[in-house]
Order: C-alpha cells, then sequence, then structure tokens
C-alpha cells in the first residue's frame, strides 16, 4: 500500500491532467501553467528511484571528480542551480520544470487538437523521466527542439538539440530517428508490416543476439566516459545484462501487447482517413520505439535508449483520438467503428491497472517531508 500523500498527490496529478483536456482550446494554455506547476511540484519532490541519491549527490559535491564526467551542459546546468541557491533537494523541481516546459509547448503546439495529448502525457513520460533523470532533462530540451521544428524555427531548433546533446548524448538516437522517420513519412508502410515485426520483437526476443555487437562496438572510438560502455560490451550488451527482475508475467505481456498494438491501429486509422506527414513520422518515430524495446526489453541500456522514442506517442495516438472520435467519427464504417471501441478499451484497461499500481500499491513513494 502506497504512503497517503503518495496517492493523495498522484491522483491529483491525474485529475488535473484530465481537466486540462476538457478545456476548450482558448483556455488549455491557462490550464497547462495549473498543470505544469502541479507536475514540477508532485514529481520535484519525491525521492525515489534508483538515481535520486546519485543525482542529489551530484548538485551538492560539484568538485568530486566522478560528477566532471558528466556532459558540459549538466555540469552548468547544476552550477546554476547552485548559483540561485538551490541545494540537491530542491535540483529536482529544475529538472521537472524543463520537462514540463518541453511538453506544454509542443502540446499547446496543436491547439484544440492536444485534447487527448494531455492525457496520455503523464503515461507516456513521468515514470521513464523519473527514473532516469539527466536523459529525462534532455528529452526536455528535445521536447523544445521539436517545437521549433514543427514552427521551422531551424535555429532555435538546432540551439536546443545542442543544449539536449550536451545534457546527455544519448538524445542523438532521438534526433537520428527522427530522420529517418522523415524520409519514411514520404511512404505509407503497411501497418501489418509494423504489426508482425512488433510481433516478432515481443514473443522471439531470441532472434537478436546481443553478444554479436560487441565485435563492433570495439572499433567505435566514443570519447570520454562513454569508453567504458565500448570497453565494457561483453557486459552491457550480452545475456548477462539482462535483468531478470524487469521480466513479465504472461498476463502483464499481453496486456502490454495488446496496448501498444492498440495505439498503432487507433493512429494508423486516423492516417488512412486523413493523410498527415508530422503525425505519420511521430507514428513511425514510436512504432520504432515500441519494436527495439521489446527486442532489449530486459536490457536497461538498450532499452531507456529506445525509450527516448517510444515516450512520443502521447503526439500522434492524441491526435489520432481527438480527429476519430470527434471530426471524422461520422466517415468510419461500423467494422471501424467497433475495432476502435475495442482499441480504446484495451487502453484504458492497461493504463488502469498500471497506474493503479504505481498510485495505490507503491513501496518506493516517498517525498522530501516524509
Amino acid at each position: 500500500m502506497s504512503n497517503i500523500d503518495h496517492i493523495i498527490l498522484y491522483l491529483i496529478l491525474f485529475v488535473a491532467s484530465f481537466l486540462w483536456s476538457k478545456a476548450n482550446s482558448s483556455n488549455r494554455k491557462q490550464l497547462s501553467v495549473i498543470f505544469a506547476t502541479l507536475f514540477v511540484f508532485v514529481v520535484g519532490s519525491r525521492t525515489w528511484g534508483p538515481d535520486y541519491s546519485w543525482y542529489h549527490y551530484k548538485v551538492d559535491h560539484p568538485n568530486d571528480l566522478r560528477i566532471k564526467e558528466d556532459e558540459i551542459g549538466f555540469q552548468w546546468l547544476n552550477s546554476i542551480i547552485r548559483c540561485i541557491g538551490l541545494n540537491g533537494d530542491y535540483a529536482f523541481y529544475i529538472y521537472a520544470l524543463i520537462l514540463m516546459i518541453g511538453i506544454v509547448s509542443i502540446i499547446n503546439s496543436y491547439k484544440e487538437n492536444g485534447k487527448y495529448m494531455c492525457l496520455l502525457v503523464i503515461p507516456a513520460v513521468m515514470l521513464e523521466t523519473s527514473i532516469h533523470i539527466r536523459q529525462g532533462v534532455a528529452f526536455g530540451f528535445a521536447l523544445i527542439s521539436l517545437y521549433f521544428l514543427k514552427k521551422r524555427k531551424w535555429m532555435y531548433a538546432l540551439l536546443f538539440a545542442f543544449i539536449a546533446f550536451n545534457i546527455h548524448k544519448i538524445i542523438i538516437v532521438l534526433f537520428l530517428f527522427y530522420f529517418i522517420c522523415f524520409l519514411l513519412s514520404k511512404k505509407k508502410v503497411p501497418i501489418y508490416i509494423i504489426i508482425v515485426i512488433y510481433t516478432i520483437a515481443t514473443f522471439i526476443p531470441q532472434v537478436i543476439k546481443l553478444d554479436n555487437f560487441t565485435q563492433y562496438l570495439n572499433v567505435i572510438q566514443i570519447g570520454g566516459k562513454y569508453d567504458s560502455y565500448v570497453y565494457n560490451s561483453d557486459k552491457w550488451l550480452s545475456q548477462d545484462a539482462n535483468n531478470a527482475e524487469w521480466q513479465q508475467s504472461t498476463t502483464a505481456l499481453i496486456l502490454s501487447f495488446l496496448y501498444d498494438i492498440s495505439m498503432f491501429y487507433v493512429t494508423n486509422l486516423y492516417l488512412k482517413k486523413q493523410e498527415n506527414k508530422e503525425i505519420r513520422k511521430l507514428f513511425y518515430l514510436f512504432a520504432i520505439g515500441a519494436i527495439f524495446i521489446r527486442f532489449f526489453f530486459l536490457n536497461e541500456l538498450l532499452r531507456r535508449t529506445f525509450t527516448l522514442l517510444y515516450m512520443l506517442y502521447f503526439i500522434p495516438v492524441g491526435q489520432a483520438l481527438y480527429f476519430l472520435l470527434g471530426k471524422i467519427k461520422n466517415s468510419l464504417l461500423k467494422k471501424e467503428k467497433t475495432m476502435l471501441s475495442i482499441s480504446i478499451c484495451l487502453i484504458l484497461i492497461y493504463l488502469v491497472l498500471y497506474w493503479g499500481r504505481f498510485v495505490f500499491a507503491n513501496k518506493e513513494c516517498d517525498f522530501l517531508w516524509t
């Protein structure tokens, strides 16, 4: 059973996202500020997560030589935090604020179309960015970069991409696949191909032998602390790197599989009815992330790398739901309406079960005041 403050605060956060989604376009920007404030307070006040103590230490002990191995952008960010008089306890409010600036910016850019994005964004990003803290900060800056890309403001997009890269170099994977999906979006990849590949990745992960990657990594010179990933590739990219604790039960595996398949179907149905290259690009980005996550589900390094792509699903799926349940609802065939209803039910079942457990049965749920 979770602590009562954990239950109350996260329920308030989910209710706030619901109210944000229900607001009309003229009020959504104002409500986004309220939602962002609540998110920053709740997520910034937490003290749970495998990396929390280490990142807390980084802020309060800047002269530790291990801290200087971080990317220069993250070191500068922590220097700014210290300069404004904050210690490790309060640094996480700044990290959460950066993430929320990115989220609010990109959702508000879709105006009324962002209705369901408001509902999906917490399930999409909150847990992963709370666990992998520096990666989450880089993701926040990456979202700001994607916002400017959408606005065709190239210099600002490049600037924030550069900042994101200097917070955590792994963010380059997101921008690399974004470019690949930009090229893919010019063509329509049949949905059955995506589903077949995803199914293989989910149920036959043995087709990938991670040990075989090490021979290729050994010729790569990354530089800095990332050389350790290369030198220790036998550890990171082999069966020994797999974490048995992350092994899903059959029920959890099937529910998460149906969750992703349902989101594939919903987004593809929308794109079938109304072509949108921007959403198609993000759909492919999400699909690629989902596929690689399933291939490397038990491998912490590779799984969290491709989660950067997967987290963006709140945009294409949110856009799809807005149109399918509203503007183009009457153009759907009876069979399509039935499949849409089934897909939405499967999405809701997974979200309620997964996040119900997080809210009500979380043993690691302390805050600064507990």
